[in-house]
Order: C-alpha cells, then sequence, then structure tokens
C-alpha cells in the first residue's frame, strides 16, 4: 500500500504508522488462505502541508475497502478515528473542533438531518460541544455516530452489513471477491505471458572507468525481446572503495 504523502516527506512517522497498520488490517481479515494480489495508494487530494496522526486511518481504511468492494459510501457523514489491526476503533484528540467545523460547513449548505459524524465511541463521554450544535443534535438536524469497530463504520456509512469474507451478500464478501479476482487475473497473465516474468541476475562487476548510471538496450534473439542493462561505476578513480555490478532483468 502506497502512501503518496510519504513518498514525497509530506507525512509524519504517527501517520506513517496508521497507514502501515492498515495493511495489518487487510492480511488479517483477507489473507487468511492466499496471500494478498493488491496494490493501492492513499493520498489527501489538493493537501501540500504536513500531515500527522492516526485519526484519518478509520476513515481511509473505509475508502480502501470501498474502492475493492465496489460500493458507495454516504458523502453526508464526516469520519474520524483511529483503527488498530483487529479493526477495533480508538480515541482520537481534537474531537470537539472536527465535529463543530463539520457542524459549520453542513450548516452553510443547509442541514437536512442526515449529516452528522463517526466517532470512537472511547470518546463519546469526553465530549464538549457548543452549545448551538448541541441543540442541533436535539432537535434531529445533526448526529453524532459513535462506533467500536470498522464494520460498524462501514454499515453506517452504507446501510449494508459488513458481515464476514465467507458470509454471502455482505460488504466484505464483495472485497474477499474482488479480491480472489485479483488473484486470479494476475496468475492467468503470468500463464499467459511467461516472456513478461522479470528475473534479476547479478553478473561480475565491470571494471573501472565506466560512466555513472549507463543504461542500454541489448537484444535478445530468443524472444525478440531486449534486456535492461544499468551499469554503475565511479566516476573518479580516487572515489571510495564501493562494491559496483551489472545487472541485467530479462
Amino acid at each position: 500500500m502506497l502512501s503518496i504523502e510519504r513518498e514525497v516527506r509530506l507525512s509524519e512517522a504517527t501517520h506513517d504508522k496508521g497507514v502501515l497498520i492498515l495493511q495489518g488490517f487487510l492480511r488479517n481479515r483477507f489473507a487468511h488462505e492466499r496471500p494478498l494480489s493488491l496494490v493501492a495508494s492513499l493520498a489527501f487530494e489538493q493537501s501540500y502541508g504536513a500531515i500527522a496522526g492516526d485519526s484519518a486511518s478509520l476513515a481511509e481504511l473505509c475508502a480502501i475497502l470501498s474502492r475493492i468492494g465496489g460500493f458507495a459510501l454516504r458523502q453526508d457523514l464526516a469520519v474520524t478515528g483511529s483503527v488498530n489491526q483487529q479493526g477495533e476503533v480508538q480515541a482520537v484528540g481534537g474531537l470537539d473542533e472536527k465535529i463543530e467545523g463539520f457542524f459549520d460547513c453542513c450548516r452553510l449548505r443547509g442541514l437536512t438531518g442526515h449529516q452528522g459524524v463517526i466517532i470512537p465511541a472511547a470518546n463519546v463521554e469526553n465530549l464538549a460541544l457548543r452549545e448551538d450544535v448541541g441543540e442541533a443534535i436535539e432537535r434531529s438536524e445533526f448526529q453524532i455516530l459513535p462506533v467500536r469497530t470498522v464494520e460498524q463504520a462501514l454499515e453506517a456509512l452504507t446501510g449494508i452489513a459488513a458481515g464476514a469474507p465467507d458470509e454471502p451478500d455482505t460488504l466484505f464478501s464483495l472485497v474477499d471477491i474482488a479480491l480472489v479476482g485479483f488473484a486470479q487475473r494476475l496468475a492467468q497473465f503470468g500463464a499467459n505471458r511467461p516472456d513478461a516474468a522479470r528475473r534479476l541476475e547479478r553478473q561480475p562487476a565491470p571494471k573501472r572507468g565506466w560512466e555513472a548510471a549507463d543504461l542500454a538496450w541489448l537484444p535478445d534473439r530468443s524472444n525478440g525481446l531486449a534486456d535492461l542493462v544499468v551499469v554503475t561505476s565511479p566516476r573518479r578513480p580516487s572515489a571510495r572503495r564501493r562494491s559496483f555490478a551489472l545487472f541485467g532483468i530479462r
């Protein structure tokens, strides 16, 4: 799983840890009988500042599962919460401000009675919301939805039971079916295209004097493909002794 923020160094270690925990959850739920055949990327679109903390990990996990399983999520509910590898939703900080900020956005667009925020159940007893937010909740114009698990969050966002991977007509069964399909297509591709399999071979180190990062394509007469050869070595003979090698990728 690729975190774009991590790749461009816009995230701190606490956020990166949250993304890695999501991988542990996916393996725990969907990789008991086979390895995961999945490549996914996460990004905060049009966000150009540093990101810290793991309070977005529940929302990130719901988004990933939605994309894999092909089911839609409600767009009138905000989501906040940390999640562990077992799918348990954990408390986060700054919750009053997060709820109040989303409430203000909803009020500007018009309260419908369906808008609200999914929060960790562990945070409920510590809420200290503004008076106008509390009044809107009492009038059923705004909702606070406490959850303890990822399953509860998904059910609030879809209205469909999360279930289990082997339970038909559930969200997790849709995800499992999609992951099985990914694995089958990958296996079929490898069986139909043996020439596409690449092998990395280590060759004897070249002599000094080669330019750094020389790149060349050498024809392979046996199958019509070409070998990519990358040659690296010090530019200056006096450079500190290092280990360089020639790699051929077929």
